[in-house]
């Protein structure tokens, strides 16, 4: 888990933050190329949860049972 951070239903909340423009053009570029991809899960405090996938459309997140562990594997450049 990543982040343990409880917050208000009204409270808006950066999964990333890039704040040099270059540096976000090329993350913006490499998302683009659909080989990539950016998948994140989060749950409600009962115990709700939804994952998304920036290959999907990220306004409509898929309900789970529960956030799947993405494991370290998955953190590679």
């Amino acid at each position: 888990m990543v982040c343990s951070e409880h917050t208000s239903p009204d409270r808006k909340v950066d999964l990333i933050s890039v704040s040099d423009p270059a540096l976000a053009r090329q993350f913006q570029a490499v998302i683009a190329n659909r080989e990539n991809s950016i998948a994140y899960c989060y749950c409600s405090i009962f115990d709700d949860c939804w994952l998304a996938d920036s290959r999907q459309q990220a306004l409509q997140p898929e309900s789970v049972e529960a956030c799947p562990d993405f494991g370290e594997a998955s953190f590679r450049n």
